[in-house]
């Protein structure tokens, strides 16, 4: 149940990320997109901040805008530790193998840990590894 609200969280992510910028793209055809869209994230993670810690606003409103704002940091995070951990040198299958391993037995280590799937698919694996070493 639990893999499911996190894939659901992560297309709902994903969907408004891609609406705003659709409609980026739609108001602005001429300007810098790519810096608009950088700048996106963090200036809506320093409205949420703003937002829950506005006095006016009910108590409940401010510990759900914080909460909001501390998963949206939390998977910003995993995805830079993520994408870090996979620009690391070197074929993880063929240093989990040895040197002298040959291709067979590589491509074997390589399907045993998942690195012949997509990189989507290796995320949500490895994420849900993290998760289940914390429960």
């Amino acid at each position: 149940m639990w893999w499911d609200i996190l894939i659901a969280f992560g297309v709902g992510l994903l969907a408004a990320w891609l609406i705003l910028l659709i409609a980026l793209v739609l108001i602005r055809p001429k300007g810098a997109l790519l810096t608009e869209e950088v700048r996106l994230l963090p200036n809506l993670v320093r409205l949420l901040r703003r937002l829950a810690a506005d006095c006016n606003l009910p108590h409940g409103v401010r510990v759900r805008l914080s909460l909001l704002m501390g998963v949206i940091v939390l998977a910003i995070a995993s995805i830079v530790v993520f994408g870090v951990l996979h620009l690391a040198p070197g074929d993880p299958g063929v240093l989990a193998a040895g040197p002298d391993a040959s291709p067979e037995t590589v491509a074997a280590v390589r399907g045993q840990f998942g690195l012949d799937a997509s990189l989507p698919h290796q995320y949500l694996s490895w994420l849900g590894g993290i998760l289940s070493a914390c429960s």
